[in-house]
This record gives structure tokens, C-alpha cells and sequence, in this order.
């Protein structure tokens, strides 16, 4: 471990969406309260989210409505075209803010770690440029496979990313570079590796760095601070635990509600529906349910019944911590390695994203009378309950300052 009495500069550079980021401003507290300086690089939409953390300081590399831009358009499309806007929008602009704010960091002189998030290519290129050690930090495992073999198919989110890397880096070379120096896409000596999992949702594989490490589910409300609203209390409290449904932060697809309330009704089981935008729900999808934008998983997981979602990992880690089974209907990008490794536990199902009404219900209603799926629900609440990642997860940031 690093000497304690050796105060470090921390860089999370963080590109991505709210879930993404608010791992990395709780890592940040913890690193404060270790004496350390930590500086959040993101996009002015979080800026308001870093206020909530006093000791955090915070630096724009990007407006709010360019982030806007990013989550309302056609990059959530869970294909290549879809991907190509996500690096357009989302990645692109990105390069050349991180990449500077990183190299203005390395002329300050004193020791500092970057904690690069996914995506955040221009920090790591600047890191690399500076020698400045870098802890790659991931938040789900589909991310270590662009640096690996990938299961071929008609298409690969690892392939899409390892793929867009040699452009990225070429564009870096073509800008910050031609002013800083020569700018490699080869890992850099002082480039490490931290998964935010635990080892028994998905172990190390043969083509990961040797320089990784792994601590555990980083839980974190993203409603920080805010507890269920009585809406959600009552209906809790009113009757038998409901069915969550959710499909993530951003996209909504009607068709996913419409099925999961199906599903629910053919069962004779409540529904709780979180959707960030419940306006853009058809009317008739809001009877018999109740419709919420938001509620604090933490909270509100451990009363349902099950939960129907599309399998982004701070859900998949949240209904685990529950202790609830999981019916996962991923849509694309890193969603279906993370349901996988969900059903690997026995814990829930997956079902293709278009699964009709009727093998939902099917497999909601197995998942719901299986003395197995409960037995597993129970011993990985229990895991998870054992698990203490923030600890493991500074200790390695400061580790990474020794390289």
C-alpha cells in the first residue's frame, strides 16, 4: 500500500452515464478521507452530483447539452450503427478535454494517479504520454474482452470497441498529440487494471492483463440521499411484494413495459414500473401498476418479488444484494455478458430482448416457484453482504501510485 502519509492526487476520468460515474465519486470520498486530493474529469451534467461529495473537486470536459445530445440520440441503439454514434457523440468529443486536463494535472509535479473509466481514451493516452501511472478502472467484465479474443458473431461489442481503439488513437496523434508528443494505443508500463465485481460473477480469463484486480460490487444509490417517496411506501406496504420492472437510465422501449405488465398480470402479481420518463409510457400501460421515474434500488429491491430488467450491471449487482431473482432481457453493448453471468449463478433468466409475452411468463413464473433459484438468491445476497470492495478498490488505487 501506498505510504499513508503521502498525499496523491487521484484523476477519475469518467465518460459515460450517471450509473457509470457514481461508483467513482463514493471511491472518491473514501480516497479523501484517506487524506488524498481527488478530481472529478467529467462532463458538466455530473457537476451537481460532485457538489453532493464536498471534498471532491470537479473539472468540465464537456456542456451539459452535448451530454444531452449523447443520451437522446440514436447511440443507444444496440447495434454498429449504434455504436457508431456512441463513439461520435459519446467518446469523440471527449478526447481532447481529457487528454489536456490529464497533461495539465502531469505539470503540476506531484504524484498522481489517473482512474480512467471506460471510454476515457484522451486521459489515458495523456497518462501514458506523462508516465504518469494508470489504473483502467471497468464497472462490468464485457469491457476486458476488447483487449482479448471474442466470440464471433453477426455482432460483438467487445470486437466494436477493439476496432474503434486504432482510430481513436490515430485522431489523438492527429491533435493533443502533434502538440505533446507522440501518442501510443499500446498499453503503456504503468497501465493497470481494476474490475468492479467479484470474483465469483466473473473470474479472471487467460487473455485479461496480469495487472488486474478485482474488489467487489461498489454499490451506490444513484438517487443519493433520497429516500422511496411515499407513492412508492404505500404501495409497498399495501399489499404482497411487487414485480420491479426497469430498463434502464435512458432508453425506454414501450413495447419491453407493455410485455413485462403482461406478464405480471398473467401471473396475479403487482407491478412497481421505474421509468425515467414515465410521459412517454402509452396511458393504458399505467393501470394496476404503479409508475415511478425514479427509486433508491437499495431501498426498494429487497421488497420486490423479482425484477424484469434489461441487465446493466448496477441492476444485475443491486437485485444480487437483494436477494431476489432476475429476469434479464438484454438489449446490447456490455447487457447480455452481464445477464449471463447472472444466470451462470442460478440467481435468474435471460430471454432474447423481443421474447413475447407468453415465454416471459413462463419464465418469470419458474423463476418464482424454484426452490433452487431461491437457495442461490440467498447465498449470493450472503456473498455480497461479506464483500467490502470500497476498501480493496483505494488500496489498489494507491498501489497503483508505487508502479
Amino acid at each position: 500500500m501506498a505510504q499513508q502519509n503521502q498525499k496523491l492526487t487521484i484523476a477519475f476520468a469518467l465518460v459515460g452515464t450517471m450509473g457509470d460515474i457514481m461508483p467513482f465519486l463514493a471511491l472518491g470520498d473514501r480516497l479523501v478521507e484517506r487524506g488524498h486530493r481527488a478530481i472529478v474529469l467529467a462532463n458538466d451534467y455530473f457537476s451537481r452530483a460532485v457538489a453532493r461529495h464536498p471534498g471532491l473537486e470537479f473539472r468540465s470536459i464537456g456542456t451539459e447539452a452535448a451530454f444531452h445530445d449523447f443520451i437522446s440520440g440514436p447511440a443507444w441503439g444496440c447495434d454498429d450503427e449504434g455504436w457508431s454514434h456512441f463513439l461520435r457523440i459519446g467518446i469523440m468529443p471527449t478526447l481532447e478535454p481529457l487528454f489536456e486536463a490529464v497533461s495539465d494535472l502531469a505539470a503540476e509535479g506531484v504524484p498522481t494517479v489517473v482512474v480512467a473509466a471506460n471510454y476515457a481514451y484522451g486521459a489515458r493516452a495523456a497518462a501514458s504520454l506523462h508516465g504518469l501511472p494508470t489504473l483502467n478502472t471497468y464497472i462490468q467484465p464485457a469491457m476486458f474482452a476488447a483487449h482479448g479474443d471474442h466470440t464471433p458473431g453477426e455482432y460483438s461489442f467487445p470486437r466494436a470497441v477493439k476496432a474503434a481503439e486504432d482510430y481513436i488513437y490515430s485522431v489523438l496523434s492527429r491533435g493533443a498529440g502533434a502538440r505533446h508528443g507522440k501518442i501510443s494505443a499500446t498499453l503503456g508500463p504503468n497501465e493497470q487494471f481494476l474490475g468492479l465485481w467479484p470474483s465469483w460473477f466473473k473470474a479472471p480469463e487467460p487473455h485479461w492483463s496480469q495487472n488486474t484486480a478485482l474488489s467487489g460490487f461498489p454499490l451506490i444509490e444513484t438517487d443519493v440521499g433520497q429516500d422511496a417517496d411515499q407513492a412508492i411506501e404505500a404501495f409497498l406496504s399495501d399489499g404482497t411484494p411487487p414485480v420491479g420492472l426497469f430498463y434502464g437510465s435512458f432508453r425506454h422501449d414501450a413495447s419491453f413495459f407493455e410485455r413485462a405488465l403482461q406478464t405480471c398480470r398473467a401471473l396475479n402479481q403487482r407491478a412497481l414500473v421505474i421509468c425515467r420518463y414515465p410521459e412517454r409510457l402509452p396511458s393504458h400501460l399505467t393501470e394496476q401498476a404503479l409508475v415511478v421515474p425514479r427509486a433508491p434500488f437499495g431501498q426498494v429491491f429487497p421488497r420486490l418479488r423479482a425484477l424484469i430488467h434489461h441487465g446493466g450491471i448496477g441492476t444485475v449487482a443491486q437485485a444480487i444484494t437483494a436477494g431476489i431473482p432476475q429476469l434479464c432481457l438484454p438489449e446490447g453493448f456490455e447487457q447480455p455478458d452481464n445477464a449471463g453471468n447472472m444466470a451462470d449463478l442460478g440467481v435468474g433468466s435471460v430471454l432474447p430482448k423481443d421474447a413475447p409475452t407468453e415465454e416471459m411468463t413462463a419464465a418469470l413464473e419458474t423463476l418464482l416457484s424454484s426452490q433452487s433459484v431461491a437457495d442461490a438468491c440467498r447465498l449470493y445476497a450472503s456473498r455480497m453482504a461479506d464483500d467490502n470492495p470500497w476498501d480493496l478498490a483505494v488500496d489498489v488505487i494507491e498501489d497503483a501510485a508505487r508502479t
